[in-house]
């Protein structure tokens, strides 16, 4: 009777040992997708390529609006000065005028001058406008550039490293086959 009672409990000792175990066993975890890892490495690799192309982009159009910035402030500052000498020339004009003892050619010269300047005035206010809007295009232009540059640098490290992640699924796949 006793060695029917130890049979029965090593038999039950050995069944609740091996439930757990086989209960364990079922529950591993799954094997690894190396498929949808190399995909999504793949993926990520090549949204690094087209940052780095779209940066790419960006210093390009700012080296663009440098270029047109520049030659827009040349020929603005080059207008300015040539409008300032014919202006000037235009004063001298009338100097010998404003200096006569006639009353009326005086008036007349009066009047000629203070023309001359609104109009001066006016058309080297449009300029200085001008001027400062391709100064401003000319500053926009330097910080693309110089904002691609520092992204430029981090995005070529983020290709890097995805292309690092992409071998490794490479092979991980590779040796799952």
């Amino acid at each position: 009777m006793k060695h029917i009672y130890l049979i029965r409990c090593v038999l039950a000792i050995i069944l609740f040992i091996s439930v757990p175990s086989e209960l364990v066993a079922s529950k591993s975890p799954n094997p690894p997708d190396y498929q949808t890892k190399y995909d999504s490495a793949l993926v990520r690799f090549e949204q690094a390529s087209e940052k780095i192309e779209q940066i790419e982009l960006m210093i390009k159009d700012g080296k663009q609006l440098i270029k047109e910035g520049t030659r827009d402030v040349k020929r603005i500052t080059k207008e300015i000065n040539s409008l300032t000498k014919s202006h000037n020339r235009n004063l001298k004009g009338y100097e010998s005028q404003l200096k006569s003892k006639d009353q009326e050619e005086r008036t007349e010269a009066k009047t000629a001058v203070r023309e001359l300047k609104t109009t001066y005035k006016s058309e080297l206010k449009e300029l200085k406008t001008a001027l400062k809007e391709s100064n401003k295009n000319l500053s926009n232009g330097k910080q693309l550039v110089t904002r691609g540059k520092t992204k430029l640098i981090s995005a070529k490290e983020a290709k890097k490293r995805a292309e690092e992640k992409l071998k490794i699924a490479k092979n991980n796949l590779k040796k799952a086959k």
